[in-house]
């Protein structure tokens, strides 16, 4: 494990890796799973190494070997008809028990504005260098494969690259992870909330071009994206994108229309891997060219999302005012009763704060509490308890209506219980067998809310639908709360 800090120092915890020998030093029965951590600074790794961009441990090597993207020689786009092409990419073999280390291949002359390094397992291998204006495969010899993906490419570095301005796209912040199917795929997630599918063109071993195509996204009411601080491949073909600007989203992708036959071959259920290597070869043949991702068009669909409202950029607070006018409308309210309804349950201030940021940007309003809409007030403040009913049609033994919201609502003063059926206000229930005398004890349902049962001091009365079939009474005893 390594951590970066001061830009240029690192801290090293090296692991125990299960084909480890015991080191004589530790006694057998106080073996730890890591050796004593050290600090090490940039320099004491490679002399040139400094202002490091990022890093990251390459796939396919025995020794835990890092990939060190650097800026030696600073500059900014002002400078650059002096100075442009001055990040490096560094591969460094690290002997942890020694505390040395081998550099195996240097990238010098690497476009200004490189600021991402991902490695990338076989088939493909290597790792893939984002900048703001390119994409650059870099393979485990050093050679490198580049796609300048907009305009300002050709102006910005003399990188030798394949330019392709038409795409149009803007990498800056962008945030790579590996699809983990079996091509090696790559998923850029930008700061516009769109999506970037990377698939490698390979010769051979060698990748020879990069092929960049945008994704389509399902939408989600509520849900906002802006830009995305990281990512990570999960199970069952799941990614996570975790945001600091906006909502943090698990998306799910399939992959749609299958890739198709390859020269008008026609391939049988019973061909053997010796039949199939006899009609397409070895991919792995130098002059056999294999697209990576060609079983079809990646589409991913939100799952679920973090609800998020940083950064917040700016707040004041505020007196809050009820003016929900669907609200009047539904229930056939004026203003002055809507107001007289909603007292001593509006909170006395509230922050009105500017949050997110890009095409997430929006106005939040935080509260002390819920404020919630009031439709109706009982008349009187006596009762002592309210106990909510949800119940449902009695249609057999195993009924398949489903009781969603409560229907009534059972309040009890002290010695008399009333019942209200839940509309749009709070209705009386008259006609029928309930028995308003005796405060309730407790109440509830049986049946999977067929009947309801309610206690008072004296007996047990059962329900269905304001009819009594049936009650229990106890003469000279008193019930009581049991928990």
């Amino acid at each position: 494990m390594i951590l970066r800090f001061n830009t240029d120092v690192f801290a090293i915890l090296p692991l125990r890796q299960p084909d480890n020998e015991i080191d004589d030093a530790f006694d057998a029965e106080d073996l730890k799973p890591y050796y004593p951590s050290f600090v090490v600074q940039a320099s004491q790794l490679e002399d040139s190494i400094a202002h490091i961009l990022d890093e990251a441990f390459l796939y396919e090597y025995r020794e835990p070997t890092l990939a060190i993207l650097l800026s030696g020689t600073r500059t900014a786009t002002g400078l650059l008809e002096l100075r442009n092409d001055t990040v490096t990419l560094m591969a460094v073999t690290l002997d942890l028990q020694q505390r040395a280390s081998t550099t195996i291949f240097s990238v010098q002359g690497l476009p200004y504005d490189c600021f991402r390094v991902l490695p990338i397992p076989q088939p493909v291998g290597g790792l893939l260098v984002l900048g703001t204006n390119q994409v650059i495969h870099v393979d485990q010899a050093g050679r490198c494969t580049a796609i300048g993906v907009y305009a300002y490419t050709a102006k910005s570095t003399t990188f030798q690259m394949i330019h392709r301005p038409e795409l149009k796209l803007k990498l800056e912040g962008a945030v790579p992870v590996l699809l983990g199917n079996e091509d090696g795929d790559v998923l850029l997630g930008l700061r516009d909330s769109s999506f970037i599918r990377l698939r490698f063109i390979k010769d051979g071993r060698n990748v020879t071009d990069i092929e960049l195509e945008r994704v389509d996204v399902s939408s989600a009411p509520g849900v906002r994206m802006a830009g995305f601080s990281c990512a990570v491949a999960m199970e069952s073909s799941r990614i996570f994108f975790g945001s600091s600007t906006a909502d943090s989203v698990l998306l799910g992708y399939t992959v749609s229309g299958k890739a198709a036959d390859r020269g008008g071959v026609s391939v049988g259920m019973n061909d053997t891997v010796d039949d199939l290597e006899d009609i397409y070869g070895d991919d792995e043949e130098e002059g056999t060219v294999a697209i990576s991702g060609a079983q079809g068009k990646l589409r991913l669909r939100i799952h679920d999302s973090l609800f998020s409202t940083a950064p917040i950029r700016d707040a004041t607070f505020g007196t809050p005012t009820f003016s929900d006018v669907p609200y009047f409308l539904k229930y056939s309210l004026t203003v002055k009763k809507a107001k007289f309804l909603q007292k001593d349950v509006t909170s006395d201030q509230e922050l009105l704060c500017v949050t997110n940021c890009d095409s997430a940007a929006s106005i939040s309003i935080f509260r002390k509490s819920i404020i919630p809409t009031v439709i109706a007030r009982l008349p009187t403040p006596t009762f002592i308890s309210f106990t909510a009913l949800r119940t449902k049609p009695a249609t057999g033994p195993e009924s398949a209506i489903p009781a969603e919201v409560d229907r009534y609502l059972l309040a009890s003063r002290k010695s008399e219980s009333i019942v209200y059926r839940i509309t749009d206000v709070f209705e009386e229930v008259r006609r029928s067998e309930f028995d308003r005398s005796g405060g309730t004890i407790v109440a509830g349902t049986l049946a999977g809310g067929t009947l309801w049962v309610q206690v008072v001091s004296s007996e047990v009365r059962v329900y269905d639908h304001g009819k009594c079939p049936a009650s229990h009474r106890v003469d000279g005893q008193k019930f009581g709360f049991i928990s």
